[in-house]
């Protein structure tokens, strides 16, 4: 009978040890998924990063050459389409703003004062169309439609530069 208690005992403590070893085996695989989780998770999110600046890079392009389509029209007195124009152009501006939390509190500033810039120039344009008169300076207006378009391509290039970081 004692040799039957004492391989119960080695018994119990057998499986006592085979169960510390299968917790601890448990809790490393445990910490192993979560740690494979998190780079995953750090995986997508990068990616996403650089989807939306590589997005990023596209609607700057697109924009600045709605930027540079402004100056034949200036050139050529194409008023009465203007103001749309300059409409499209304040609005993809702002979502651009928006869409793109990555911009810097710098870029973000540029961007306003752009969208600003053609704001007053579509008053100008508007008051012009309105009392049946032509825009007082368009060397002026193509002037600043062309500082715009450096200020956009400013931004343009440090995106890139962040794509290939």
């Amino acid at each position: 009978m004692d040799f039957v208690h004492e391989w119960a005992d080695l018994a119990s403590v057998l499986g006592l040890l085979a169960t510390l070893v299968g917790f601890t085996i448990t809790i490393i695989a445990v910490f192993k998924s979560k740690t494979a989780a998190e780079l995953a998770q750090m995986a997508a999110s990068e990616t996403r990063q650089k989807l939306a600046t590589q997005v990023a890079v596209v609607d700057l392009n697109r924009i600045m050459a709605d930027v540079e389509d402004l100056k034949p029209l200036h050139r050529a007195g194409a008023w009465e389409v203007l103001p749309a124009r300059y409409a499209s152009l304040r609005r993809q501006l702002l979502a651009l703003k928006l869409s793109y939390p990555f911009l810097s509190k710098s870029q973000r500033s540029s961007v306003q004062g752009i969208i600003q810039q053609f704001n007053d120039i579509e008053e100008i344009v508007e008051a012009s169309l309105s009392s049946k008169t032509l825009p007082p300076d368009v060397p002026a207006l193509n002037k600043i439609a062309a500082a715009q378009g450096d200020k956009l391509n400013a931004i343009l290039v440090v995106v890139q530069q962040s794509i290939g970081a």
